[in-house]
């Protein structure tokens, strides 16, 4: 499986400054590590330590799209007025 997801160095007017992308999905050995993956086949980690090189897609989550409120103080407004209406004080 060919992968097109080397990391790319973006030169800016700062010789010294060098940034460079995020490798878009990194293999099977580097992500259980948890570890750099330079994105080649085979990476760098894989042939330092003798592994198999493999890329496995993984799908990710569906983001949750819920409109959430500005700061979070719609719970905190629904457990106040729960508590003021209460018979008995404590």
């Amino acid at each position: 499986m060919s992968f097109s997801s080397y990391s790319t160095v973006v030169w800016v007017d700062d010789p010294f400054f060098i940034k460079r992308q995020r490798v878009q999905m990194a293999c099977s050995f580097c992500r259980q590590r948890k570890i750099k993956c330079d994105g080649r086949n085979p990476c760098a980690n894989c042939k330092k330590y003798s592994n198999a090189c493999t890329y496995v897609k993984v799908e990710r989550q569906p983001r949750n799209n819920k409109p959430s409120s500005r700061n979070g103080n719609d719970n905190e407004n629904n457990d106040i007025a729960s508590t003021q209406k209460t018979d008995k004080p404590l």
